[in-house]
């Protein structure tokens, strides 16, 4: 996570001498192999570093911990009462996933039904008790319905804790011995290309990434160096909000 710090505090100052561009890659230590590359199952953190660009949440928190679009491009949330809270999102229509299959509220629901709130720890623990209901409206439109006043849910669905995975491919399977563990398939910015166990995982650009002109680098490239050393190279400047 030391390295993932680093690579955002050196943003700005990149910003500041550069327009932005495109290509080039982006390397970054890790201290440890992920082991698996599904972020649903696991609290793990070199995983969700790894996977945080595979896949997407319905939102992002930004540099100041407030959250903004990210699948999601609006939302609404009902105002507190006796009857509990809704939380109501409409997500982007263009959103696919690498395979080329649409996102929708469906994978949305399947997610947190079916993977977080069963294997994911964190969410299960922070929200297991408190949702009502999830309901899908339409294809583009997920309500999160709680029986108590849950201000702390928008902070608790980003890709770290609550990535967007595909109904299509890991309905029916066992979420613990998945082929996708090892082979992801997200909406993210970037793409999974290989991965040598023990060695490195490679990222490649999603060039139908749903967010229009991003990412700006070609590939990120996550070396595992178990001596504890982090470092940040690049051989492209980068600029904007990295490898988003």
């Amino acid at each position: 996570m030391a390295a993932l710090a680093l690579f955002f505090l050196l943003l700005p100052a990149f910003a500041q001498t550069e327009q932005p561009r495109y290509g080039g890659s982006v390397v970054i230590t890790v201290s440890a192999d992920p082991g698996g590359l599904n972020p649903a199952i696991t609290t793990q953190g070199t995983v969700h570093l790894v996977t945080g660009s595979i896949f997407s949440g319905l939102i992002a928190i930004d540099f100041n911990l407030k959250p903004v679009p990210d699948l999601a491009t609006a939302w609404e949330v009902s105002p507190a009462g006796a009857g509990g809270q809704r939380y109501t999102f409409q997500f982007a229509p263009n959103a696919t996933f690498h395979d080329g299959k649409p996102v929708t509220s469906a994978d949305v629901k399947f997610t947190f039904e079916q993977l977080l709130l069963k294997y994911h720890s964190r969410t299960r623990t922070s929200i297991g008790d408190k949702l009502k209901a999830i309901t899908t409206p339409d294809d583009h439109t997920v309500v999160f319905e709680f029986a108590t006043p849950y201000a702390a849910f928008l902070q608790l669905i980003d890709v770290a804790n609550a990535p967007v995975m595909p109904k299509h491919l890991h309905e029916n399977t066992d979420p613990l011995t998945s082929a996708h563990n090892t082979n992801p398939i997200g909406c993210g910015p970037f793409k999974f290309e290989r991965w040598v166990k023990g060695d490195h995982v490679t990222l490649k650009r999603n060039e139908n990434y749903f967010k229009a002109g991003k990412p700006y680098l070609d590939r990120v490239i996550f070396k595992v160096m178990r001596s504890g050393s982090s470092a940040v190279c690049t051989n492209s400047p980068i600029t904007g909000r990295g490898a988003r």
